[in-house]
């Protein structure tokens, strides 16, 4: 295993750890009403605008309402109508696969303390759910 790799899986693991914690603790009684009140419409108006700075504790928290309001998250899988797929799509998955894994050991990869605490502006909420767990994501 490489080191980016191992990197990589510990700093997933610390971040379920300290999201599971998340979910025993409590958010600003303010931004949970703000939260709260929104509809899934208010969700996606300023789901790529509004800016929120968080650190620690408060990014936890921040982080519990992101990735429960994620408007982006597959919400069910379609099933297939067959359960295996044809040789020519297996080996285009793969290919892409390999192709994606290449640009992504060649990246710097910051980390979401410095990209969405650390950072003058923040981050969106899209922003800070692309670093959700266990969301499945729609790609645009």
């Amino acid at each position: 295993m490489g080191p980016s790799l191992v990197s990589l899986s510990s700093s997933i693991l610390i971040c379920m750890f300290w999201l599971a914690l998340a979910a025993e603790m409590e958010i600003d009684p303010v931004w949970e009403n703000v939260f709260k009140a929104r509809s899934d419409d208010d969700w996606r108006t300023v789901w790529h605008t509004e800016r929120h700075r968080r650190c620690y504790h408060d990014l936890l928290v921040h982080m519990d309402w992101v990735c429960q309001k994620d408007i982006y998250a597959v919400k069910r899988k379609e099933k297939l109508s067959e359960p295996f797929v044809d040789d020519q799509q297996a080996h285009r998955f793969l290919g892409r696969r390999r192709k994606r894994n290449a640009a992504h050991h060649a990246l710097v990869k910051r980390g979401i303390i410095d990209e969405c605490c650390h950072g003058s502006a923040g981050c969106s909420w899209e922003e800070y759910a692309e670093y959700c767990p266990a969301n499945s994501r729609v790609r645009s």
